[in-house]
């Protein structure tokens, strides 16, 4: 009796010390709470291709009216900013002369997906730093704008202004709900690891838009945000991408203290790092934390996004009307129909096996905009079949294309089947 009663109160000191567990990957989720997620790495049989996203996320505009004065958020207030010049004890890194530009026109893209950060943490210190909007109520930033050892842990409370002027927070002001980060920063302090995300108390995306994110490194990339020292402005500079590893970025990007956590994004308004870390040579690079496959999925769990996307990347036509062109895969948006669409030749970059057994393709329009996700069973894959012979053009008023992103007749396609025969090639 004795033995089970010790085995009974051991259980209890266990299990009321779970939180207290060490997690053992640097990729698991903490959060907040103290809650330990493990980081399941992907299955070995799954063929994906190495180059593409594990998981695409795309940037999405924004559809918000500009607010006259009555409408505006008052200004943070003065016992805020400015902080100390040297937040989060981060040099001014500099590379040379400061080329970064103030942004003034905050409420556009890629802009209005920039936030400033008003965090506070539990030691009483306020700092500042930046972030950006990736997902209707998410925020990616730096692992320490939301956990800081030397200032007690976990921040307290953030409130985050999206594409704040300076002045004035016309696309509102929001608080932290939640926050995660990868144990690798959390208990192991280790800067590799140096990322988080911030889950918001409201939807935001349809004012402010999104980055979407990626995993290929660009020649040239901006880092948007909200230096320290210019008291709540935001500012930015775009300029080379020197190197990479595993876990890093470098680039010869102007940036102080207050930018950490700022994206530092490509043309195409993609993510593919977090900034994080100032040289303290005035020659540079400054880095940040590379968004790799493995940081890139569990950035998408983080937010809920579990289905993976599988490089494809070619035409398709659809086949069949009555089907929905959806804005996601949870089904909750509907984006269009392919009603009056058959025949209509699309670039499907990716697809997913969806775990309600389906597939569904991602579809792109020939100027690159995105054109809605698809059942497969809606679609046609363009495939040619070389014929190797010798023709001559015995009409005229005939069209040759440059491509098949086209609406081809209507007529045409149901008399033949989804079949469409060209002067020297077969299209199926």
């Amino acid at each position: 009796m004795r033995k089970i009663n010790w085995l009974v109160i051991l259980l209890f000191f266990w299990i009321g010390s779970a939180d207290s567990v060490k997690a053992t990957n640097d990729l698991d989720t903490i959060s907040n709470d103290q809650v330990i997620v493990p980081f399941v790495e992907d299955s070995k049989d799954t063929t994906i291709n190495s180059d593409d996203s594990l998981y695409e996320f795309k940037a999405i505009e924004a559809n918000y009216p500009i607010q006259d004065e009555s409408m505006l958020l008052p200004e943070i207030p003065d016992d805020v900013l400015p902080i100390i010049e040297d937040n989060f004890n981060t040099s001014k890194s500099i590379i040379g002369s400061d080329n970064r530009k103030q942004i003034k026109n905050t409420i556009v893209q890629p802009y209005s997906t920039s936030t400033l950060l008003v965090i506070k943490f539990p030691k009483g210190v306020t700092k500042v730093g930046s972030g950006n909007i990736i997902g209707t109520k998410y925020v990616l930033t730096a692992g320490h704008c939301l956990y800081n050892r030397e200032l007690g842990g976990w921040a307290n409370s953030i409130k985050i202004y999206p594409g704040y002027n300076g002045k004035t927070a016309s696309l509102g002001m929001y608080h932290a709900v939640n926050m995660k980060s990868t144990s690798g920063w959390v208990q192991g302090n280790k800067t590799d690891h140096d990322i988080g995300l911030i889950t918001l108390n409201a939807n935001v995306s349809s004012k402010t838009g999104t980055l979407g994110l990626t995993t290929k490194i660009a020649n040239k990339a901006t880092i948007t945000g909200y230096p320290a020292e210019k008291n709540g402005a935001m500012w930015s500079h775009r300029n080379n991408v020197s190197s990479s590893n595993l876990n890093n970025v470098y680039y010869d990007i102007d940036t102080t203290g207050g930018q950490s956590g700022s994206a530092l994004y490509d043309d195409n308004k993609n993510a593919f790092a977090v900034h994080a870390y100032g040289s303290r040579l005035s020659t540079g690079p400054n880095h940040g934390t590379k968004i790799n496959s493995e940081k890139l999925k569990l950035i998408n769990e983080w937010m809920g996004n579990k289905e993976v996307a599988i490089s494809f990347n070619k035409n398709i036509t659809l086949s069949k009307e009555n089907y929905t062109l959806w804005n996601d895969l949870k089904f909750s948006n509907k984006k269009d129909s392919t009603t009056g669409k058959l025949g209509k030749v699309y670039n499907a970059k990716v697809y997913y096996d969806h775990k309600n057994g389906a597939k569904y393709y991602s579809l792109y329009n020939n100027n690159g905009t995105w054109a809605g996700y698809v059942n497969a069973n809606a679609v046609k894959i363009l495939s040619g079949i070389t014929l190797n012979k010798d023709v001559t053009i015995s009409k005229e008023n005939y069209t040759l294309w440059n491509n098949f992103f086209s609406v081809l007749k209507k007529d045409l396609h149901q008399k033949n089947s989804g079949k469409f025969i060209m002067p020297n090639i077969l299209i199926l």
